[in-house]
């Protein structure tokens, strides 16, 4: 019976041990979460910026896709705060 016990506290301790680990990864899958979206959406933006430059026209779409990357970062700024 006291090595019943002991199997016990060890199987216990064990369960413990993963619900503290999952329950500190839940910030992380998160962050993970947010770097999946924001990924996304530059690979977006990046398709449609490429199929919409013209060649006599790149210093004018640079300039804008910056702005455009500019933009949603404040704005996912302003959701985090």
């Amino acid at each position: 019976e006291g090595e019943s016990n002991s199997d016990d506290q060890a199987d216990e301790d064990a369960m413990f041990v993963v619900q503290s680990l999952e329950q500190s990864l839940y910030p992380l899958r998160d962050v993970a979460d947010r770097v999946g979206n924001e990924v996304e959406t530059f690979a977006e933006k990046l398709d449609q910026w490429s199929s919409q430059m013209q060649e006599d026209d790149k210093h004018g779409a640079v300039l804008g896709l910056i702005a455009d990357y500019r933009n949603h970062a404040t704005g996912t700024l302003a959701v985090l705060r």
